[in-house]
C-alpha cells in the first residue's frame, strides 16, 4: 500500500468518526440573563435603605423620575393624584411643584412619602411596584380609614373635620403604615424595626419572658397599620398588647387581660348612676278621667239650655 493510499484511508476513517459523533449544542443561541434582574426585588428592604437627598425644588414628575432612576424604584403614579389639592386647580400631579430640604441619612420611604404628601397623596407597596395614590384611596386601601356609616369616630363624639382629615390627626400607632418583611428574626428586633420605620411608639414590656423575646418571626407586612401589625405579632407569639394613648405596649396575655378589665371598670365607674324610682311607684297610677261621663254631662247641660231658650222665645212672643 502506497503512502497516498494510506493517507486517503486514514482521512475516510476520521470523517466517519466525526459524523458519528452527536452534534454539540450551540451556546451562542442561549439568551444571556442579568442575575440581578432575575432576583425578585424586596421592595420593603429597598424602601428601608438609608440615603442622603440634596435640596430639591421642582416638579413632582421630575422628583419621581430621579428616585426611580437613581435607586431603581418601580414607581407608578395614579392619574387621580393631585386632583383634590386644596387651593389649587384640578390638574395632574406631574407638573405640581414640590420641595425638599437636604435630608442626610433618611429612609428612602420617608423621601417618597414627603414628596407624595405635597400632591395630596401617599404610596402603597405591591409585590412588584410602588404606587402613588390619592390620600383617601391610601387610607381605605391600608384600612387606616374604615367605613363608618354613622359618621362617628371611635369615641362617642361626632367629628368636626372630614374623615380624611380626622385620620391624618390620628396617632402614628393607628395612622402609620408598615412595609417590612422578616424571616426568622427575633420578636424584639421586629418590634424595634417597626418602631424605627414608622416613628410609632412600640415598646416591649420587661414582663415578657426571654424565650418569647427571642422567638423567631417570619412575616411580611404590606400597607399594614402599625396597631394591626403589632396585634398580629402578638397573636403569633402568644403575647398581649396594651394601647395607652399613642403607645403600644407588648406584654403578657395575662397582664393585657388584667389591664382591659381595669379599663372596663374605670369606664363603668365614670357612667352616671341610673335613676331609681321607689318600689311600686308605677303599680297604682293616677286614675284617668271618665271621658264618656263628661261628654254625657255636657249633652244634658246643652239640652237643658235649649229648653230654657225655647221658653224664653215663647215669653218674648207674648
Amino acid at each position: 500500500m502506497t503512502a497516498r493510499t494510506l493517507a486517503a484511508a486514514l482521512l475516510v476513517a476520521l470523517v466517519g468518526t466525526a459524523l458519528a459523533q452527536p452534534p454539540k449544542p450551540v451556546a451562542a443561541l442561549q439568551p444571556k440573563t442579568d442575575p440581578k434582574a432575575a432576583e425578585k426585588a424586596d421592595l420593603a428592604k429597598l424602601l428601608a435603605t438609608r440615603v442622603t437627598v440634596e435640596k430639591f425644588d421642582g416638579k413632582f414628575k421630575d422628583a419621581m423620575q430621579f428616585l426611580a432612576e437613581k435607586y431603581e424604584l418601580p414607581l407608578v403614579v395614579d392619574p387621580r393624584v393631585g386632583r383634590e389639592n386644596e387651593g389649587m386647580a384640578a390638574c395632574d400631579a406631574d407638573d405640581q411643584p414640590v420641595k425638599l430640604p437636604r435630608l442626610p441619612n433618611v429612609r428612602l420611604d420617608t423621601v417618597v412619602k414627603l414628596l407624595a404628601e405635597q400632591v395630596n397623596g401617599n404610596f402603597l407597596v405591591y409585590p412588584d411596584h410602588i404606587k402613588i395614590v390619592p390620600t383617601a384611596f391610601w387610607l381605605y386601601e391600608s384600612a387606616v380609614l374604615q367605613h363608618d356609616p354613622l359618621g362617628l369616630t371611635q369615641g362617642d363624639e361626632t367629628p368636626l373635620l372630614p374623615p380624611v382629615e380626622m385620620q391624618k390627626a390620628k396617632p402614628l400607632t393607628r395612622r402609620g403604615v408598615v412595609n417590612v418583611s422578616f424571616k426568622n428574626k427575633p420578636l424584639a428586633e421586629v418590634l424595634d424595626e417597626i418602631a424605627e420605620a414608622t416613628g410609632a411608639n412600640v415598646a416591649l414590656a420587661p414582663a415578657v419572658p426571654a424565650q418569647v423575646r427571642q422567638a423567631p418571626v417570619t412575616v411580611k407586612f404590606a400597607n399594614t397599620p402599625v396597631d394591626a401589625a403589632v396585634r398580629t405579632l402578638c397573636e403569633m407569639t402568644e403575647c398581649g398588647v396594651i394601647e395607652d394613648a399613642n403607645v403600644l405596649l407588648v406584654t403578657t396575655r395575662e397582664r393585657a387581660a388584667a389591664r382591659a378589665k381595669e379599663d372596663a371598670q374605670k369606664l363603668k365607674d365614670r357612667q352616671p348612676p341610673p335613676v331609681m324610682f321607689p318600689q311600686g311607684a308605677f303599680q297604682n297610677p293616677l286614675p284617668l278621667p271618665d271621658v264618656n261621663g263628661e261628654l254625657l254631662k255636657l249633652k244634658e247641660q246643652n239640652e237643658q239650655l235649649r229648653k230654657e231658650l225655647d221658653e224664653l222665645k215663647k215669653l218674648l212672643k207674648k
